[in-house]
C-alpha cells in the first residue's frame, strides 16, 4: 500500500481504511483472475511506536484484512523484511500466533543478513505461502551464490519435510535498497534455478 515500505504501512492503524478499500478491489481482481494468493510487506517502526505497538497495530490491521482476503478464498502473505517490525523470527511467530490462516512469504535472506542461523528461521518454513531464493550472508541481504551463508539444499530439504507444495521464486534484484546493485541478476538467477533444479 503505497509507494515505500512506510507510506500507507499496516503498522500505523491510521492507514487501515484506505488499506481495506484497496484489498477490496484487488481482490475482486484476484477472484476474477484466479489468482490464490496475495502478499503485502507487514509494516515498519513508525515515528512514536516501539517494535511491541507496531506488532499490535499491525495485528490488528492484519486480522481486519485477512477477513477480506478468507471471505473470498484469498491467501494472504506477509513478508517479514529488514526495515520492518518483523526483523525476528521470534516476533515473527507472535504475529502468526496471533492471527490464525496467516501465512508467510519467507525469504531467508532477510534474516540471514541480519545474523540469524539457518536454523533459528527453519522454523518459519511451516507457516510459508509462498517462497523466495536469493543468497545472502550477514550484513548482505544479498549476495553471489558462492559467497552467501545459506545451504540451499537443506532449505530444500526442510521445506519438503514441513510439507511446503506451493510456489518458489528466485529473487535477485538490482537495486538501492540495502546495497544490492552489483551482482549479476541474471547469471545469479540461473545458478539458483539449475541448484534447484
Amino acid at each position: 500500500f503505497g509507494n515505500s515500505i512506510e507510506d500507507r504501512n499496516i503498522a500505523n492503524i491510521d492507514n487501515l481504511n484506505d488499506n481495506i478499500e484497496d484489498l477490496t478491489k484487488v481482490t475482486n481482481f484476484c477472484v476474477d483472475a484466479n489468482i490464490p494468493s496475495i502478499f503485502i510487506l507487514p509494516g515498519v517502526v513508525n515515528p512514536g511506536q516501539s517494535r511491541r505497538d507496531a506488532l499490535k497495530s499491525s495485528i490488528e490491521s492484519l486480522k481486519s484484512l485477512n477477513d477480506i482476503t478468507a471471505k473470498k478464498d484469498i491467501q494472504l502473505l506477509v513478508e517479514p523484511h529488514v526495515h520492518s517490525y518483523l526483523e525476528s523470527p521470534e516476533i515473527t511467530l507472535e504475529l502468526l500466533d496471533e492471527i490464525p490462516g496467516l501465512k508467510l512469504a519467507l525469504d531467508y535472506a532477510h534474516f540471514a543478513c541480519l545474523g540469524w542461523t539457518q536454523d533459528s528461521i527453519d522454523i518459519l518454513a511451516k507457516y510459508s505461502g509462498h517462497v523466495h531464493l536469493r543468497q545472502a550472508k550477514t550484513g548482505f541481504l544479498q549476495t553471489k551464490l558462492e559467497e552467501g551463508t545459506l545451504n540451499f539444499p537443506a532449505m530444500f530439504g526442510k521445506l519438503k519435510e514441513v510439507g511446503y507444495d506451493k510456489y518458489v521464486s528466485i529473487e535477485y534484484v538490482h537495486q538501492g535498497y540495502m546495497n544490492t546493485l552489483f551482482d549479476d541478476v541474471l547469471s545469479e538467477t540461473i545458478k539458483m534455478r539449475d541448484l534447484f533444479n
